[in-house]
């Protein structure tokens, strides 16, 4: 029997229960993803990769009204956020930019109005307020994600119609209603693992099949899964995460999987410049201590590439040293050898002399031969003569 203690812990399971079949009865309802609404999926991807570069910068010093989440936003999806002093406290807002320009066509004034704060005022920039950019240009990560995401849609609804497309092997036409309805059943034996067996002719004769599904349409899902990697990995690098694609269809080698990496920081490298002028600038406004530095992957990347940089630099410079001495040593080896080439012209001329002199002493011994030679022949002329 039951405690009443336990009753709660059963209501609340009930609750718990009848919370995830409510759950599972929309995704009943709701059960397909549809990839032919482009505008709801882009929404879906970029919100997904925003929520991923948050953890691009972490910010020490903030005061409890700016939450470091809503500034990275601000910056993110609007390109800038200006940094006002309100009751005594300090906010980011969104604010407009405008005023009359400075000398270099700048905003001067940032208008923020907020109905929380009752506020509806304009801030001088520079003097009342601070704004941080999210790069030079305002241009924030919105339109960069929405080039990416807008592609990837495309790229994922090409590819759910390809999947599908590879179902159609073959259409298949029935002449009349009674070779139609034994097709039917033919076919729908064979779902259920039963073996189909063709009673007459006239049903062979009446059906005819169209094959539909060719080689080609195998190699358009190999191409558009490709361009499905190529898409997030370009995404990833413009973001500095390194996403290599192989394209080759094999290995990559280290020279290949590390080619990426000059590309991967500049970027970066602009929005950390940004939050740190800024900072300055807060600091010496408002007088507060708020400092930026890189995150997550991001900062582990950048730490790793210096440590190859920096392994490279020490690398090269003992190989540098290594090649003065051998070059002084060269110098010594040059000046011997210069004696040693006046000592080798006398060998020279004694070498040419004796090999000289063995060709005459070759000669006379030819010669000698050829004159035993003569003399034996004239001797053997003699005695036939005489015989």
């Amino acid at each position: 029997m039951q405690s009443r203690n336990s009753r709660p812990l059963c209501r609340a399971k009930r609750m718990t229960l009848m919370t995830n079949k409510t759950y599972l009865k929309y995704l009943r309802e709701n059960k397909l993803f549809d990839f032919a609404n482009k505008g709801d999926n882009i929404d879906q991807m970029m919100l997904y990769m925003f929520a991923r570069t948050q953890s691009m910068f972490t910010w020490s010093g903030l005061p409890e009204t700016i939450p470091c989440y809503m500034l990275e936003m601000y910056l993110q999806i609007n390109g800038y956020a200006g940094i006002c002093r309100v009751n005594g406290d300090l906010y980011a807002f969104c604010g407009g930019l405008g005023g009359e320009p400075d000398a270099y066509y700048q905003p001067t004034i940032l208008t923020v109005a907020n109905p929380y704060l009752q506020l509806n005022k304009e801030f001088k920039i520079g003097e009342d307020c601070v704004v941080i950019r999210n790069d030079v240009f305002y241009q924030g990560l919105t339109p960069l994600f929405n080039k990416y995401a807008s592609q990837l849609a495309e790229n994922e609804l090409s590819m759910y119609m390809a999947t599908i497309n590879t179902r159609i092997q073959s259409a298949i036409s029935a002449g009349d209603d009674t070779t139609k309805e034994s097709a039917q059943k033919f076919i729908d034996d064979l779902i259920k693992g039963k073996l189909g067996v063709i009673a007459d002719n006239p049903f062979l004769e009446s059906l005819k099949t169209l094959p539909l599904s060719t080689s080609a349409n195998t190699n358009v899902l190999g191409d558009l899964i490709e361009q499905e990697q190529y898409l997030k990995a370009s995404w990833y690098n413009e973001l500095g995460l390194n996403a290599n694609y192989n394209m080759k269809r094999e290995a990559l080698n280290s020279a290949e999987s590390t080619i990426n990496n000059d590309i991967l920081f500049p970027l970066i490298d602009e929005m950390l410049k940004q939050r740190q002028i800024a900072c300055e600038q807060i600091n010496a406004l408002f007088g507060t201590d708020i400092s930026v530095e890189l995150n997550s992957s991001w900062k582990d990347n950048k730490k790793e590439q210096a440590e190859i940089k920096s392994s490279d630099e020490q690398g090269s410079e003992p190989e540098a040293e290594e090649s003065e001495p051998e070059a002084e040593e060269s110098e010594p080896e040059a000046e011997e050898s210069e004696p040693e080439a006046e000592e080798s012209e006398p060998e020279a001329e004694e070498s040419t002399s004796e090999a000289i002199e063995e060709i005459k002493e070759d000669i006379e011994e030819i010669k000698d031969d050829l004159k035993e030679g003569d003399a034996d022949d004239r001797e053997k002329n003699t005695t036939g003569d005489s015989d």
